[in-house]
């Protein structure tokens, strides 16, 4: 209102404007309108009130059986989400078995599974090589050879994670036929964890995971060594993997690891009970084939590798007149094994496809 037209009605003057010319005024109509709303809304807080007390004494008195059906459907949850992810990566439920023998076929790391990786945003071309192995059976320890970024690494983690799965009811990405016990511990020592605040080399940062490991002696184990031994002078890093297997495998433990030692490999060879497997290559363009085959140690092919990545050919030739005789003996003759093994392979193939021609 005009200031001085503010006795014409009647009201709550609540205000004025910044010149005081006009005034804000409440009338008396809407006063009483406005506390009959103040008065709905305080009955409304207090109904509000009394429901939910009413509400929880109901959920107080049923709390046993709201608690058993949260339970019940956390569970079904989580198993439609198990179903759902072992449709989404074409998995089968392995074979759980008594004894201590493992072997998984055409597996394959859940990460490496394009559909799975599309999800999480990590890069993948295409479908990834399936790896099929086995141990146990009288030979409880199993070690991989073969080319620097050929599976080796992946193949232990692949087995680490398939053996958890299965042991959390889990169906595993592995074919029909897989088998798995079950383990009271799964122990790895994968990957470099050498730290400058921790002190630690990337040497001795692998013994303080193996140290931990001989303390807890719990069995049925599964021990997953990578590059055991590597990281120090490798005669003695290859005496001090070979001790360290061994140490497990007196223990009734299953190992498997990964290795470039050439005496892990004479060991893989030459002791009972220990198998020895190795991933391919393509012997015209060193590329590795990721490809798993048991019973042959492998070559490291790390000048291969080397020239491969684009290190200078110079330098390359360089380490190759510096190798000494017997390594490059040693060398020589995994090459023709590898070309024998390849030969072998091709021959079998063929005869293979003779054998079904013939049919």
């Amino acid at each position: 209102l005009k200031a001085d037209h503010k006795g014409q009605l009647p009201g709550i003057i609540h205000g004025s404007s910044g010149t005081g010319a006009s005034l804000f005024v409440e009338p008396l109509p809407a006063v009483e309108l406005n506390n009959d709303i103040v008065s709905l809304q305080d009955e409304e807080r207090r109904e509000v009130a009394r429901i939910l007390r009413d509400l929880t004494s109901r959920v107080a008195d049923r709390a046993v059986e709201i608690a058993a059906m949260a339970a019940i459907l956390g569970e079904l949850d989580a198993v439609q989400a198990m179903a759902l992810l072992a449709g989404d990566m074409d998995a089968h439920a392995p074979e759980i078995v008594d004894d201590l023998s493992l072997e998984l076929v055409d597996s394959r790391h859940p990460l490496l599974l394009p559909l799975l990786a599309e999800r999480l945003g990590i890069a993948r071309a295409g479908e990834p090589v399936p790896v099929s192995l086995r141990a146990g059976d009288g030979e409880p320890v199993l070690v991989i050879s073969g080319p620097n970024t050929g599976g080796k690494t992946v193949a232990l983690k692949t087995v680490g994670l398939l053996a958890l799965m299965a042991q959390c009811g889990l169906h595993v990405p592995a074919a029909p036929g897989s088998r798995l016990p079950v383990f009271r511990r799964v122990y790895a020592d994968i990957g470099d964890d050498q730290s400058i605040a921790e002190n630690l080399s990337t040497f001795s940062a692998h013994l303080a995971a193996i140290v931990e490991m001989t303390r807890d002696p719990d069995r049925p184990a599964l021990v997953l060594l990578d590059e055991v031994g590597a990281g120090t002078d490798p005669t003695e890093g290859g005496a001090l993997g070979v001790a360290i297997v061994e140490h497990f495998r007196q223990r009734g433990a299953m190992v498997l690891a990964t290795t470039h030692h050439g005496l892990m490999k004479a060991y893989a060879q030459s002791t009972p009970g220990v198998a020895c497997a190795s991933f391919g290559y393509d012997p015209e363009t060193w590329e590795p084939t990721f490809r798993l085959t048991l019973g042959a140690p492998g070559r490291s092919l790390a000048l291969e590798m080397a020239e491969r990545l684009g290190l200078p050919v110079e330098v390359v030739r360089d380490a190759r007149s510096r190798r000494d005789d017997k390594e490059q003996q040693a060398e020589d003759l995994l090459t023709r094994l590898e070309q024998d093994r390849a030969e072998l392979e091709k021959e079998t193939a063929r005869i293979g496809a003779l054998r079904s021609e013939a049919e």
